[in-house]
Parts: C-alpha cells; structure tokens; sequence
C-alpha cells in the first residue's frame, strides 16, 4: 500500500508514460547558482533526509551529487559510523567534490566516479538519493536496475524532481518529467513507489522500493515518525 510521509501531501499518480528524451547534464559554469543562499528554503534539505528516513551508521549515495550540495545534510544523518557515497557521472563536479568534501572535512563522504547505467560500488547500501539527476538519466531502467541491486533488504531510493508545473521555477518544461513516468520505469526496474509527496515548493518527491519487499508489508504500514 501507498504511504504518504509525515506532514506530506498526497500526490496523484496518472497511469502510464510517453516515450523522452533525457534533460541535458548540468552545466558546471551554471554551478553558483544551485547553492544560492535561499536553497534550503525551497529546497527543504531536511524533509529530504526524513523521506530517506536514514539510521546513524548506514549507506547512503547521493547519485548525480552535483556540487554536493545534499553532502552535509546526508553526512550528519548517518553519522560517523555511516558512509556517503557522492556519485557523480562527470569529472569536473567530481573534482568539485573531492574539493567541498576536503574543505568542509566531510570524513565519511566518498566521492565516486559512476557510468550512466552503473553505480560503481563495492558494497550494498541502504538509501540512495537522486535529486534534480533522474530527468537526466540516459537509460533510466537501466539504472534503476542497477541501483535496486546495489540496496541491502529495506533499502529505499528518493527521487526528487521539479513538478511539470508552468509556474514552478526550473527548466523548460519538455525537460520535465510527470511522475507517472518515473512510476511506470521504477516498475519496469522491479521497482514501486511506496510513498509520494507535493510539500516541497518546487518539486515532487517519490519513496522507491523492491517491488518484492514492498509487498510483504502489513496493508496497515505508516511511515516511521521523526
């Protein structure tokens, strides 16, 4: 049974999905602009992390970190006996990161270097975060494969993309994605959403899991409260 997060709106969900083509990567010379001071204010890092509902000591990656903007936040959930693995497809914000990571002594964040249809890990993890990367994915089942095999039992992938809203700031709209699509390749992965949210201001969110495990949960399942 679908599950809405906690302090979360319900997000209707339209069956089925028209063939696309992938957002272009982001630009690293457009880089200042996605850590402006007013982020965390539209952006709602720690709602993010809550939907991840992360335990000290676990794996998370954050795929497609970008300037690693989530890092901090996710590096403080799972705490010093916990792993974050930034991965990232292009050198230049790979670069990057190994430099925020450094600078902001982000011990238990790894950087990685992943492929566009693999993570490039050398060990199962419990979370897997994709923020603003999905609409970008070349071949999205492909790597939500992939990803479903990287996760420990429980494991669970967030997918937070801006909403196919005109009046929502962010890219054109034919580089949006309507989350019936994102719904219809996680199923095509083995994949099904088990939670789904509108409470950020410009994007929605959707909860992943092994369609497998999914349905061994009680009908009666609620979230985890925070």
């Amino acid at each position: 049974m679908k599950r809405l997060l906690p302090l979360f709106f319900a997000l209707p969900l339209v069956i089925g999905c028209a063939a696309r083509q992938p957002a272009p990567l982001s630009d690293i010379n457009h880089a200042h602009e996605w850590d402006a001071p007013d982020r965390d204010e539209w952006q709602l890092p720690h709602a993010i992390v809550q939907a991840l509902e992360i335990k000290p000591g676990q794996k998370v990656v954050d795929l497609g970190a970008g300037t690693g903007y989530m890092l901090p936040f996710l590096a403080e959930a799972v705490g010093p006996e916990g792993k974050v693995y930034a991965l990232e497809v292009q050198k230049d914000f790979a670069t990057m990161l190994r430099f925020r990571t450094h600078h902001e002594q982000l011990n238990n964040v790894e950087v990685v270097e992943d492929t566009a249809t693999s993570l490039n890990l050398t060990e199962k993890v419990d979370r897997v975060l994709l923020l603003n990367t999905y609409r970008q994915l070349e071949q999205p089942i492909a790597m939500l494969k992939a990803i479903r095999a990287s996760l420990k039992p429980g494991g669970l992938i967030v997918i937070v993309d801006v909403r196919p809203d005109p009046h929502v700031e962010g890219p054109p709209p034919e580089q949006r994605l309507h989350p019936s699509t994102v719904e219809a390749e996680a199923r095509g992965a083995g994949l099904t959403v088990i939670a789904d949210s509108t409470h950020l201001p410009r994007d929605y969110l959707l909860v992943l899991a092994d369609e497998e495990e999914a349905a061994k949960l009680p009908a009666t399942s609620t979230p985890t409260q925070h």
